[in-house]
């Protein structure tokens, strides 16, 4: 624990926030509960190892006791399977299936929450927007939006999701000619929030916010 808490201190110091502004307005972490965790007085749970890890801008499992740095064969992996898109291109995309079945094969059981989600998201957008199906992507978004709707700064799962959500949407829209009215306020709030990320976001993150700004602005462009 004492570990887990010079982390987070070193990590809060670096970033230039005093306890209290790290803690708002402490109704997920209070200042007391902070202190104890630096000094390696109090074992914080997941969900305040989560909101640590969303204050600090890292992914949760960075804080995790049994983190450990993700296989560099799979980072491999998860780089090309980020910034190649396939566009119908069926080489491409024969590859990128080779790819997801070397991951699920040899990694995808070992990696921490938020690397499954990225995994799941990257695979799920191919899938939907290959069978123009929103099936495929369904079950991989269900009960994670409404978590999006209230943080500040996402991280590249969060866009992921995003950008599955509005392809969902999209081709939703597409098969019977129109966005739900409903549906259509969800993505123009979103579209909102994720055109406030472009001065908070990791640099790393941006092509994966451009994306997800412009599957947003698609989605916009059917009527409701």
């Amino acid at each position: 624990m004492k570990e887990l808490g010079e982390k987070v201190r070193i990590l809060r110091e670096e970033k230039g926030l005093s306890r209290p502004v790290f803690c708002g307005d402490e109704s997920e972490l209070s200042v007391r509960q902070l202190v104890r965790i630096e000094k390696g007085e109090f074992r914080p749970t997941i969900k305040t190892l989560e909101y640590i890890a969303d204050r600090l801008e890292i992914p949760s499992y960075v804080l995790m006791p049994d983190y450990k740095e993700l296989p560099k064969r799979y980072q491999e992996l998860k780089y090309f399977l980020l910034h190649h898109p396939d566009y119908g291109d069926k080489e491409l995309q024969e590859q990128k299936e080779e790819y997801f079945d070397e991951i699920f094969e040899n990694f995808y059981d070992d990696l921490p929450r938020d690397e499954k989600v990225l995994v799941d998201c990257l695979q799920a957008i191919d899938a939907v927007r290959m069978t123009s199906n929103s099936l495929y992507g369904s079950s991989v978004i269900e009960d994670g939006l409404q978590d999006l709707l209230s943080r500040d700064v996402y991280k590249a799962e969060d866009l992921l999701k995003l950008r599955l959500y509005f392809n969902c949407q999209l081709m939703d829209g597409l098969n019977v000619g129109e966005i739900k009215e409903s549906e259509h306020e969800t993505i123009l709030c979103f579209h909102d929030k994720l055109s406030s990320q472009v001065d908070k976001i990791e640099f790393d993150c941006l092509n994966l916010l451009r994306d997800s700004l412009l599957a947003s602005l698609t989605c916009l462009e059917i009527p409701c």
